[in-house]
């Protein structure tokens, strides 16, 4: 009778042994596949992970570029038109000069070549008279000059306001 309660205990414990053995081989199966699945998912979630910045960056530099010539663009514009205005304006003063020598030549063929004081002779490059506030009185070359500096001053002036003004961070919509 004790050989046949230890065959069936030591028989029990060897079918025990051999089904907790069986049931930790599963486990250790399972375990290793949802390991691969969750291996497989994150190498998944990475590749997607640099898909998405890899078109980040080319919309990023897509968006650079727009904003680059945007600007550009602005710039451009901005130098046409300054140079428009100065070339209108430097334009009206060649007329008026030419008007003025138009006169002064009139004027000296009516008086015979005689002097005329309104239009001083500064050939010399001295200046004949003085006005009222006591400055020099400047001859139509010097006023000349003087206002063409004076255009270009302005203008650029105007110029650097309005290149200042672009907002280079901003891409401005196209209109």
């Amino acid at each position: 009778m004790f050989n046949t309660i230890l065959g069936a205990v030591t028989g029990n414990i060897w079918r025990a042994v051999a089904i907790v053995a069986l049931i930790f081989a599963g486990v250790q199966t399972v375990r290793v596949h949802f390991k691969d699945v969750q291996i497989e998912a994150e190498q998944t979630a990475h590749a997607k992970t640099k898909i998405t910045y890899r078109e980040a960056q080319v919309k990023a530099q897509e968006l650079e570029r727009k904003r680059i010539d945007s600007v550009v663009k602005q710039q451009e514009t901005i130098n046409e038109n300054r140079a428009v205005k100065y070339n209108e304006r430097i334009t009206a003063l060649d007329a008026r000069v030419a008007q003025l020598l138009r006169r002064r030549e009139e004027t000296r063929g009516k008086t015979n070549l005689q002097s005329v004081s309104s239009i001083p002779d500064t050939s010399s490059g001295t200046y004949a008279e003085t006005g009222e506030d006591g400055f020099p009185t400047l001859s139509l070359e010097d006023r000349v000059i003087a206002t063409e500096t004076a255009i270009r001053l302005e203008e650029l002036q105007t110029w650097v306001k309005e290149q200042v003004a672009i907002d280079p961070n901003k891409l401005k919509k196209e209109e």
